[in-house]
């Protein structure tokens, strides 16, 4: 990593001493404004607001894999509560647990679908060879044959552009939502200006 992009990282997120992590700060006025305001379910099971979960997934793609990240609240002494903190805890690790568990889902559709068209692939490759070397027939049969040459490939590709493009985009989104899910939470309290 080069000097300019860790000097901007250490200018936008301070440095936690005691364990290294970068702090992502989110400055409110109130617990509620943390969540979605047309959910009316209880916080426990709230939707997270749009707009902070967009800052935060934005910050832990920004900070790269080998920093920490830990996540700090700030409000005004007035507002502190134990009670909605919990609450806050507890809708951040639910949402990030769901985000987490459907991008694995994802994964593993993923995976089941790169099989199949391996599987296809190799049964159409399979097919054009030896249908190939073993008819002589007129133009239908060596169309036939193209085609399955040309599946075959097709289905191939789609096995490889799976893994090697989309499969380490899900891996990258995966892995940040893990940390967030992980991601230390706490509290800052400060006196309110008036």
């Amino acid at each position: 990593m080069d000097k300019r992009y860790e000097n901007y990282l250490k200018e936008s997120y301070p440095q936690n001493t005691e364990t290294g992590n970068l702090v992502i700060e989110i400055l409110l006025e109130r617990y509620l404004y943390l969540f979605n305001e047309w959910d009316n379910s209880s916080f426990k099971r709230r939707d997270m607001d749009a707009d902070l979960i967009s800052f935060l997934d934005d910050c832990a793609l920004e900070i790269p894999q080998n920093y920490g990240i830990e996540l700090a609240f700030g409000l005004t002494e007035d507002m502190q509560s134990e009670k909605q903190e919990e609450m806050v805890v507890t809708g951040l690790r639910n949402h990030y647990r769901r985000m987490f568990d459907m991008e694995q889902r994802e994964l593993g559709y993923l995976k089941r679908h790169m099989t199949l068209n391996m599987v296809v692939a190799f049964v159409l490759l399979f097919a054009a060879t030896m249908l190939g070397e073993s008819i002589e027939g007129g133009p239908f049969f060596r169309t036939l044959v193209e085609g399955f040459f040309i599946g075959g490939w097709v289905f191939a590709w789609t096995a490889i552009d799976n893994f090697a493009f989309k499969r380490r985009d899900m891996i990258r989104k995966a892995n940040n939502l893990e940390r967030l899910l992980n991601a230390p939470v706490r509290f800052n309290y400060n006196k309110q200006e008036k």
